[in-house]
């Protein structure tokens, strides 16, 4: 009898085994039903070198992504933000900027740069000029404290600090804009939304700036930093097809998953389309310039299916006949212009209170095909109330 007892034990154990293997096995199926991707855990290192970015376009990563901290320009200082995240760097500033001129990041950027630590910046060759005088009066200001107030030396001074800075900055090469706003910091945080470090952006214009440390989206960043930096641009990207090598993460806890794309060789209009389609409640808008008709009718569609929709524009962008404003007026759709006197600078769309998209990409056909661009894609609930709490302000529900 005992035996009997012992066997039927055993049983019992292995079956409770091959039961919990079972329910591990298809749940992970599960997953790769849902997104079609394949399951790729951060643990394994070797993996995440594949140097061929094309192979590795469809793998799911699952990586541990404390929640981003995002903030609203001029509600809070971005600037100040960037200048936080530029001193902590150790080894490394690498950023990708449509127009800098921020004394204070110039500053902070030029003692990292002094002390050794890889800095690097590519900016729009249309704001180069602009950013070189900057660069040469921020430094000249100390300078010129011990050498005398003779405009002469000054001047020197300035086109000394001018030349300097092509250590670091470069320009782009091509005719479009090379538009992003993004940093990586040692490899692992990256900064980016609508926010240029400019005087206006700092203090004039509603902008977004999320910051979010995670060593696969800095990754992806990096790799679209060092296309810039080599000199391949717009165009010329979409040529080589180098897709973004982790377009998709998930974090289990807390409960994130990110998407990440780059115009315009990850197609990026075609993303947002994506994800607007799933909407089953509202999508709410802020954007600074929107002329793409596949948005537009899309959003008229969902309008008709009962989805709720709402919006603020830019009024200075959206007033030409390019634009989908009257479009979605005539449509019957919610949208209004912003009440800033100055510029509502955010690319951003809120879908079902839960989902959030922001980055530098405008919803026009630059935006998506000829220009330099980001997008990131934030699959959570609390990041998406902070986006709607800035939709309420700068719609003008909350002062």
């Amino acid at each position: 009898m005992r035996v009997l007892k012992g066997i039927f034990a055993k049983f019992l154990f292995l079956l409770i085994i091959v039961g919990v293997l079972y329910f591990l096995k298809s749940n992970v199926g599960g997953i790769n039903n849902i997104t079609g991707l394949t399951v790729f855990n951060n643990d394994n290192q070797d993996n995440a070198s594949g140097e061929n970015v094309n192979e590795t376009v469809d793998k799911l990563v699952y990586e541990n992504i404390s929640l981003p901290n995002v903030y609203f320009c001029p509600r809070y200082n971005c600037s100040g933000v960037m200048v936080d995240l530029i001193n902590s760097a150790d080894e490394s500033v690498h950023c990708a900027l449509f127009d800098l001129d921020l004394y204070e990041i110039i500053g902070a950027l030029d003692i990292k740069y002094n002390n050794g630590i890889d800095v690097k910046i590519v900016v729009d060759n249309d704001n180069y000029k602009e950013i070189k005088k900057s660069y040469g009066k921020e430094l000249g200001l100390g300078m010129s404290e011990n050498n005398g107030n003779n405009e002469e030396n000054k001047n020197n001074e300035n086109k000394t600090n001018e030349n300097k800075i092509d250590g670091f900055i470069k320009q782009d090469n091509s005719n479009q804009l090379s538009h992003n706003k993004f940093c990586v910091v040692d490899g692992k945080i990256v900064a980016t939304g609508s926010f240029n470090p400019t005087f206006n952006d700092n203090n004039k214009n509603n902008n977004n700036l999320a910051v979010i440390t995670s060593a696969y989206l800095s990754e992806n960043y990096e790799d679209e930093f060092d296309e810039l930096w080599n000199g391949y641009f717009g165009k010329g990207k979409k040529e080589k097809q180098n897709k973004v090598k982790y377009p998709k993460l998930i974090s289990a806890e807390p409960n994130l998953s990110v998407e990440n794309y780059f115009c315009p060789e990850d197609n990026c209009e075609e993303h947002v389309l994506d994800v607007l389609n799933q909407a089953n409640k509202s999508i709410r808008f802020m954007l600074f310039s929107f002329t793409s008709d596949a948005i537009g009718d899309l959003l008229t569609e969902k309008q008709s299916q009962g989805i709720k929709i709402i919006g603020v524009v830019e009024k200075k962008q959206n007033t030409n006949k390019y634009s989908e404003y009257f479009k979605l007026t005539d449509a019957g759709i919610d949208i209004e212009y912003d009440a800033n006197p100055y510029n509502l600078h955010h690319k951003v769309f809120i879908i079902d209170d839960e989902i959030v998209i922001t980055g530098s990409y405008n919803p026009t056909n630059a935006g998506d095909n000829k220009n330099d661009e980001n997008i990131i894609i934030l699959h959570n609930k609390q990041v998406a109330e902070k986006f709607i709490e800035e939709f309420l302000v700068v719609s003008g529900d909350v002062s």
